[in-house]
């Protein structure tokens, strides 16, 4: 059972080798009563019968059959899928294609408040109409659902079923990403859709990535990421700077705050982003957008959209030339691994779409 030491794997040496370190043709073999040696089934049935290991995989196969009628329509599916043209469900397909199905993993760890409960929901209605989504959310669940397996080692069904509809799903996931980049190429500012990365460690952001330009908030406070200028303050005791001046939000003092600015072009006006993490560690999401100065004063509808892990926590849309919404996105003890989603539209014209991933760091 969990915690006994795992016996040496018994070989005949006619068993093949798998790049994970299970026996998997040996199993599938017992399974398919192709196992002819006394030996090696009483081998095969003990570990069945003390390793959580083995049974979890073994149990993997109870419904095979139909499993693989599944795996065999995903596949065939998965060959004409395109990227949804709805900008909120696209949403979901990018956020499944760039963390591979890991933007689902904090939902496995339990409805801890009513955004998790929202997020579940909303990624539930999404992968019943999505072939690609809902493959990657079955390919991920059987992995992270599985307490007694090495990490990242799929189930013996899942190992077998795989091939069926590999190579569909990764030439389906390319195809997101493809027109993620062909789209934000189109659009103005960085032509680039950017994933930046906060890593969170004693509470505070301590650094930003940006398309792989990183940067030390501690070392450079004030700077450029490509179309993104930022400006991070510390108010921790002994690191505020004169002109810093922490404000109360939410009740709580401001602990730092990171402010993020972009162009959207001319004609469009300018995104502001401010993340503030507050005293106990809930960090306040604030975004504006401030339109250009021009005739007349009242503008052309524009909306904002702000999710995590797929639940919007803002959702607004404005025809003034300011506005700015705020929410609570989490704390710094449950972000690491969620995915900010970020979109300012105006009918079907994309004028940012960007996310931010937090990640636990040194």
């Amino acid at each position: 059972m969990i915690g006994e030491p795992e016996m040496e794997p018994f070989t005949t040496g006619k068993t093949e080798a798998s790049e994970y370190d299970f026996p998997y043709e040996q199993l599938l073999a017992y399974y398919r009563g192709e196992i002819v040696d006394p030996v090696e089934a009483a081998w095969i049935e003990e570990r069945l019968r003390t390793s959580d290991r083995w049974t979890a995989h073994w149990r993997s196969m109870e419904y095979l059959d139909l499993e693989r009628v599944a795996a065999i329509q995903d596949a065939t599916d998965l060959g004409s899928y395109s990227p949804p043209q709805d900008p909120e469900q696209r949403s979901f397909c990018n956020q499944m294609a760039e963390s591979e199905g890991t933007v689902l993993r904090p939902m496995l760890q339990g409805l801890s408040n009513e955004m998790d409960v929202k997020a579940r929901r909303a990624w539930s209605a999404h992968c019943q109409q999505c072939v690609f989504c809902r493959r990657m959310r079955r390919r991920m669940y059987a992995v992270e659902s599985q307490k007694n397996l090495p990490k990242n080692e799929p189930l013996l069904r899942d190992w077998l079923l795989e091939e069926y509809y590999r190579e569909a799903l990764h030439a389906a996931r390319q195809r997101i990403l493809g027109s993620e980049r062909n789209e934000g190429e189109s659009t103005s500012g960085s032509n680039q859709t950017p994933t930046i990365l906060f890593q969170l460690a004693e509470g505070v952001i301590k650094a930003m990535q940006v398309s792989g330009s990183r940067e030390n908030l501690n070392a450079t406070p004030i700077g450029q990421v490509l179309a993104w200028s930022y400006h991070a303050h510390d108010f921790r005791p002994g690191r505020r700077q004169l002109v810093d001046v922490p404000l109360v939000l939410a009740g709580k003092p401001e602990r730092m705050a990171l402010e993020l600015e972009r162009s959207l072009g001319e004609k469009r006006g300018t995104l502001k982003i401010r993340f503030d993490v507050l005293d106990g560690g809930d960090v306040l999401g604030t975004f504006s957008l401030t339109r250009p100065d021009q005739e007349p004063t009242v503008f052309a509808p524009v909306m904002l959209m702000v999710e995590v892990q797929g639940a919007p926590v803002i959702k607004a849309t404005q025809t003034i030339k300011t506005f700015s919404e705020k929410a609570i996105l989490g704390n710094t003890h449950g972000l690491p691994d969620k995915t900010i989603h970020v979109l300012v539209r105006q009918g079907d014209e994309r004028w940012e779409d960007c996310f931010f991933k937090f990640e636990e760091g040194a």
